[in-house]
């Protein structure tokens, strides 16, 4: 089986399951304990990868489920944000469009024997989007401590917006990357 005695695709699974776990606690004003699912949940990232090299465990399901648990754990902190009214929603609609077209396309190469694993592009994505979002949760649990910051929330939510379109831009960019490698593997595979 893909994940019986395979740490690394258990801690990805539950990656990806923490996403769930959070939004619970962000929609319920609860950032300090939403802030460290997440930062737990991004630490589990390195940890699998770390864990399936050195036990040599690295498998196809891995290298799907990883990339899939980032985007859950990514998409639904990026959704609770969202709603809360801290990004705006056409930021997590591209986003996760950009998320479902480059999974579907990965699964399809998967089903016909080619595994695209994850390219720089979309780890520099990642690790950007993973700053962007403690830097949300960090405004958030420093207006619980300083409501006084609060009265700077049109400053807040345009200096996260403006990071959002960078992280965009990035996301975008990512995209492009992985097209064109798909292409390829289409075109000669």
């Amino acid at each position: 089986m893909y994940i019986k005695n395979n740490l690394p695709n258990i801690l990805s699974v539950l990656r990806g399951l923490l996403g769930f776990v959070i939004i619970y606690f962000i929609n319920r004003n609860n950032y300090i304990v939403a802030f460290t699912i997440f930062i737990i949940a991004a630490l589990s990232d390195y940890a699998d990868g770390y864990l399936a090299r050195k036990q040599k465990s690295v498998t196809a399901f891995g290298k799907i489920i990883d990339p899939i648990a980032d985007k859950l754990l990514i998409l639904t902190t990026l959704f609770s944000f969202t709603l809360k009214g801290f990004i705006l929603p056409i930021f997590i609609i591209i986003i996760g469009l950009r998320e479902v077209l480059i999974t579907v396309l990965r699964l399809y190469l998967l089903k016909n024997g080619a595994v695209l694993a994850a390219k720089d592009a979309g780890k520099i994505k990642t690790v950007l989007q993973i700053v962007v979002i403690i830097i949300i949760f960090s405004s958030r649990i420093l207006a619980n401590f300083y409501p006084a910051i609060l009265q700077y929330q049109g400053l807040l939510f345009n200096s996260i917006n403006f990071l959002m379109l960078i992280l965009l831009v990035v996301t975008l960019t990512s995209m492009l990357v992985y097209l064109k490698d798909i292409k390829e593997v289409i075109i000669n595979g």
